[in-house]
Parts: structure tokens; C-alpha cells; sequence
């Protein structure tokens, strides 16, 4: 077995003492030019690699970055874990990931991750209560994808939601569609900006807000099949359905298929997300874009720029109406 390279190697190799090494491998200051270069040849010569778990041991700094979320089996966050993970992969940081799922409240998940040395936290959904995101945001860097919590909007990652929904709504309306359905969740800014926008096309054009056609459900697959379930099975008339994610699109078309109702002949839907897997539905899914891939890299840049005591500008991230086969303009016959 090749034996494995340690600091005192290297010391020895560079002609200081193992102290030195350290002071390098660190990022000291304390360690003049020409020492430096000769404990870089020196790592270099000989590959050595330094041990991430004894340097933590050593300075009680585990460099790590701790993300909740809330769902590990939704497209849409998978997404966002992705540019996550690319974008802390090439700094000096680790990822570790905890699901509240798991737990019986999402703040047994981050003490989780404080408790296994998280030095910031990026919140992606399934937040617990603002009060307690304050109070997490006054110990640690902390950056919140996709909702606005009250007196830390400094450091939420938003993208144009309300525009989103309107862009949506109104590619409906202007198809000559009017009874518009909309479901999704209600529980984080971003959705209740999603159905404002909607809600605001429809008042545009001086059409009614249904109520009725209202109705709150989860981001996923089965909620969409349900809810769809429970607007034909209590005969409520509409020609589309705007979903506020696609998850939730896919799960309306597969109940509207089992109805025998076609898309879009039947009933136009539209989602919102644009994940990877929306052009591949059948019919291929309208969706509004929102940049999923931006959302990790952003939110990774600020937490390394929290610690190291600068203060970020998180922007408010465009949307764009993606038009593909699932809409169409309604048909009054069926």
C-alpha cells in the first residue's frame, strides 16, 4: 500500500518545520514569500493532500455549508441541489444536506446541520417559521431560495414571481380562455406571488375571479391528480388550468387523460418551473422559466460572501412564458 503523505513529509521536504506547513495550507500571512514557495514545491512534488477532518479538529472549522430542503424526490429541487453542489464543489467549502422530510419540523433538520458544524445555511423551501429565521440568521450566514420572509429580505433569492403568474395567465386569456383554473401551494411567498399575478391578468381584461376555481394543494404530481379530480368531479366549467409549478402540471394532465378530456382540446394547462423534464411531457408543457440553475450559484456566492464579512445583493431574478403544445385556444364544444 502506497504510504500516504503528511505534513511532517512535506516539512521535511521543504526544510521547515511542520508548523510552517500548516501556516500555509491555512492561508497564514505569518510565513514570508520565500517559505511559501518552498512549501508549495514542496506540496506539489509530492501530491500531498491535506486532511480535511484533522484540519477541522486542528482549527474547530469544518468549512462546511449546511442546505435544507424539503423535498429530495422533486425535479425542481434536484435542480437547484445540482448548481449547489457544482458551485461549492469548486470553492473551499462542503456541502451537507438535510431533507425535512425526515423530521417532525423543519428546525430539527437545521439543528442537525449546526450541529454537525454548518458555518451558513442556504434554505431551499420547507422553511420553519420566520420568527425562528430570524433568530437563525442573527447566529449564522443565511440565504432563502424562492420566498420573501418579512425583515430579511436582504437575504432572500427571488425571482419575478408575480410576473410569472401574470405571463401565464394572460397567454391563456389571450387564447380566448376565460375560465381559468389555478391550483397550487400557499405556504411560501413565492406561490402566493404566482397566484397574485394570475389574479391580476384576469382583473386586467375584466374577468372574473372565480373563487371556486381556486384551490390550494402541495407541489407535486399527486396533488395536481387530485385537485383535478375533486374541479371535475364537483362539475366546475373551465377550458385551462394554470398549475404553479409543473410537477403539479404533470399530475393535472394524467387525471385529465384518465378523464378522457385531451390536451390542450380539451383543456389547455400551464405550468411554471420550466424543469428539465417539461419539454418531454405529452404534450410537451407551456411552462413559465424561471433560471433554477442561477438559484445555487447565486445563493452559494452570498453565503461565502457573508462569511467573509461582505454584504451581498441578492437580485430579483427574471421569468420568461415558455409556449409549447399543451395550450391552445379553448374549444366551447365539448
Amino acid at each position: 500500500m502506497k504510504k500516504r503523505i503528511t505534513i511532517t513529509d512535506v516539512a521535511r521536504e521543504a526544510g521547515v518545520v511542520p508548523s510552517t506547513v500548516s501556516n500555509v495550507v491555512n492561508g497564514s500571512k505569518n510565513v514570508t514569500p520565500e517559505t511559501r514557495e518552498a512549501v508549495l514545491q514542496a506540496i506539489a512534488k509530492l501530491n500531498y493532500q491535506p486532511n480535511p477532518v484533522a484540519r477541522a479538529l486542528i482549527s474547530g472549522r469544518y468549512r462546511m455549508i449546511g442546505v435544507l430542503t424539503s423535498a429530495l424526490t422533486s425535479t425542481y429541487h434536484n435542480v437547484v441541489l445540482a448548481s449547489i453542489e457544482g458551485s461549492i464543489a469548486v470553492s473551499d467549502y462542503h456541502l451537507m444536506i438535510a431533507c425535512s422530510e425526515s423530521y417532525r419540523e423543519p428546525i430539527h433538520a437545521i439543528d442537525l446541520l449546526l450541529q454537525r458544524g454548518a458555518e451558513a445555511i442556504i434554505c431551499l423551501a420547507g422553511y420553519p417559521k420566520d420568527e425562528r429565521l430570524l433568530t437563525l440568521a442573527s447566529r449564522i450566514p443565511l440565504v432563502v431560495i424562492n420566498s420573501l420572509v418579512p425583515r430579511l429580505e436582504n437575504r432572500c433569492l427571488t425571482v419575478d414571481d408575480e410576473n410569472g403568474g401574470y405571463l401565464a395567465a394572460r397567454h391563456l386569456i389571450a387564447l380566448g380562455h376565460e375560465r381559468i383554473a389555478y391550483m397550487g401551494a400557499r405556504h411560501y411567498s413565492g406561490a402566493v406571488a404566482r397566484q397574485m399575478g394570475y389574479q391580476r391578468a384576469l382583473a386586467e381584461r375584466g374577468l372574473t375571479v372565480d373563487p371556486s376555481l381556486i384551490i390550494s394543494g402541495e407541489d407535486n404530481a399527486d396533488s395536481g391528480y387530485r385537485l383535478t379530480g375533486r374541479l371535475l368531479n364537483q362539475g366546475h366549467r373551465f377550458t385551462a388550468i394554470m398549475a404553479a409549478n409543473d410537477e403539479t402540471a404533470y399530475g393535472v394532465m394524467s387525471r385529465l387523460h384518465h378523464a378522457r378530456l385531451r390536451v390542450p382540446e380539451d383543456v389547455s394547462v400551464v405550468g411554471y418551473d420550466d424543469t428539465p423534464h417539461s419539454q418531454y411531457a405529452i404534450p410537451p408543457l407551456t411552462t413559465v422559466r424561471q433560471p433554477i440553475s442561477m438559484l445555487g450559484e447565486i445563493a452559494v456566492k452570498a453565503v461565502i460572501a457573508i462569511l467573509s464579512g461582505q454584504e451581498p445583493v441578492l437580485p430579483v431574478l427574471p421569468v420568461e412564458l415558455v409556449e409549447r403544445a399543451s395550450t391552445a385556444a379553448p374549444n366551447f364544444h365539448r
